[in-house]
C-alpha cells in the first residue's frame, strides 16, 4: 500500500497523508491534475493541516511513499504533464526502436516488455506504432479484466512510469527534448486558447489546464538520429522467428481461446511416395499454431468416421503430390462445407491444375530445397491472418 502526501523536504517524517491506495490508483488520480498546486487546491483541508503542523515547510512537496517505494525521497507524482509526454513518446519511432532493441539485449527475465513478437515488430519490421498500440491495448484489457479499470490500471501505469524513466536515458544519449521541453512544446501549440473569464470556485482556469485536457497531441520529433546505429556489447538473440506470434505473451492474452473448439483436418495425398514424412513439416506448424483439435489422415486411408470430422472442420489443409479424383472430391466437399482451404504441393503443374478449378483457395508451393521453410512460413502467415480476422469479429 502506498500513500500520497504533503511532505517537508521529501522526507517521511514531517508529512500529512492525502490518500492511501495502490500506486496505480494514486497515479490514475494525480494524472488528472495539472501540477502540485492543483493537488493543494483540491485537498485544502489536508494542506491546511500540513502548514499548521510544519509552518517552516511553507508549501512543502507532494510525494508518494509506501511499501513498494525504495527511494528514501519517495516517488515523483505523475501529473497531466506526464500523461501528455507518455502519449508523445509512444509515437516516437526512434525511441521505440531504441527501447525495444535494448530490451532484446537483456535476458527475458529482466525485460520490462518480454513479448518478442512486439519487440521484433518494432525493431525489424517497421511496425513501431502498430505493435506498441497492440501491447498497450493488451495490458489495458488485462487491467480491466482483473480490476474493472477502464483506460488502464496496474500494468498500464507501471509501464508508463518505466517508459518515462527510459526516455530520460534515451534523450540524454541522443540529445533529445526533455520531458519539460515536450510539455512546453505541447502548450505552445495551443497558445491561442482563450482563458475562461468566469471560473468556478475551486478550479484552475489557466490555459495550461485547458490544453492539458485536450486529447489530440502534436508530434514534435525528427528523424535525425537512428538509434539502430547505437552499438551494444552483446548480440541480440531472438527466439525461433517462425513462431514468434504464437509463442508471445500477446497471443496468450488476446488469441488463446480463438478456435479452441474448432477442428482442423490435415490430409495427405501421397500417391507418388506414400511417405508420411512428406506432411510432417506441416503437422508441426499446425501443432504450434492451432488452438483447436488437429486431425491428420491420408487420402488412401480416409475413413467414414473421418468424413464426419471433415464435414465439420473449420480448416482443411491438403498436401497434394498429384491432382487425383479423390483429392478433387475432397476439395469440392470442403468448399461446400465453407471450410477455409489450403493446398500445399511441391509440384507447380499440380498447383496450376488445382488453381484453374479452385481459384479461391490458398495455394502454397513447397520448395523442398530450403527444408520446407518458405512453405512453412506461408502456412504460419495463413494462421496469423485467420486469428486476426476472427479477433476483429469478436471485438
Amino acid at each position: 500500500m502506498e500513500f500520497l502526501c504533503f511532505t517537508n523536504g521529501r522526507n517521511q517524517v514531517e508529512i500529512v497523508k492525502i490518500i492511501e491506495g495502490d500506486l496505480h490508483e494514486i497515479d490514475r488520480l494525480t494524472s488528472k491534475y495539472l501540477d502540485s498546486d492543483a493537488i493543494r487546491k483540491k485537498y485544502r483541508k489536508e494542506f491546511a493541516l500540513f502548514q499548521k503542523k510544519y509552518p517552516d515547510a511553507k508549501n512543502g512537496a507532494v510525494r508518494i511513499f509506501g511499501e513498494s517505494v525504495k527511494n528514501e525521497n519517495g516517488l515523483r507524482v505523475l501529473y497531466k504533464k506526464h500523461k501528455v509526454v507518455f502519449n508523445h513518446i509512444i509515437r516516437d519511432k526512434n525511441f521505440l526502436r531504441w527501447f525495444a532493441r535494448a530490451e532484446l539485449n537483456k535476458p527475458r527475465s529482466n525485460r520490462i516488455l518480454s513479448d518478442i513478437y512486439i519487440l521484433r515488430g518494432i525493431t525489424e519490421f517497421h511496425l513501431e506504432l502498430t505493435r506498441i498500440n497492440q501491447y498497450l491495448a493488451s495490458i489495458k484489457k488485462r487491467d480491466r479484466a482483473e480490476d474493472g479499470k477502464i483506460g488502464g490500471g496496474k500494468r498500464y501505469y507501471h509501464f508508463m512510469r518505466i517508459l518515462l524513466n527510459r526516455y530520460e536515458d534515451y534523450r540524454k544519449e541522443f540529445n533529445k527534448p526533455s520531458l519539460d521541453d515536450i510539455w512546453k512544446e505541447y502548450l505552445k501549440s495551443f497558445q491561442d486558447i482563450k482563458l475562461d473569464k468566469t471560473p468556478k470556485c475551486g478550479t484552475i482556469t489557466t490555459s495550461e489546464q485547458k490544453v492539458a485536457e485536450t486529447i489530440q497531441l502534436p508530434l514534435i520529433f525528427d528523424e535525425e538520429i537512428d538509434p539502430d546505429q547505437a552499438m551494444y556489447d552483446s548480440e541480440v538473440t531472438y527466439g525461433e522467428p517462425l513462431y514468434d506470434f504464437f509463442s508471445s505473451d500477446y497471443f496468450e492474452q488476446g488469441y488463446s481461446t480463438i478456435f479452441k473448439n474448432d477442428k482442423l483436418m490435415l490430409i495427405g495425398e501421397l500417391s507418388k511416395t506414400g511417405d508420411l514424412d512428406e506432411i510432417k513439416p506441416f503437422t508441426e506448424v499446425c501443432d504450434i499454431c492451432y488452438n483447436g483439435e488437429t486431425l491428420v489422415s491420408t487420402v488412401d486411408r480416409f475413413s467414414h468416421d473421418e468424413l464426419k470430422d471433415f464435414n465439420t472442420s473449420k480448416f482443411t489443409i491438403l498436401y497434394a503430390e498429384e491432382y487425383t479424383i479423390e483429392l478433387r472430391n475432397l476439395l469440392i466437399l470442403a468448399t461446400e462445407n465453407e471450410s477455409e482451404i489450403v493446398v500445399i504441393t511441391n509440384d507447380r503443374v499440380v498447383a496450376n491444375s488445382i488453381m484453374k478449378k479452385h481459384p479461391n483457395i490458398r495455394m502454397i508451393v513447397d520448395d523442398e530445397n530450403d527444408n520446407h521453410l518458405r512453405a512453412k512460413k506461408d502456412l504460419v502467415a495463413f494462421f496469423i491472418e485467420q486469428y486476426n480476422k476472427e479477433y476483429r469479429k469478436q471485438k
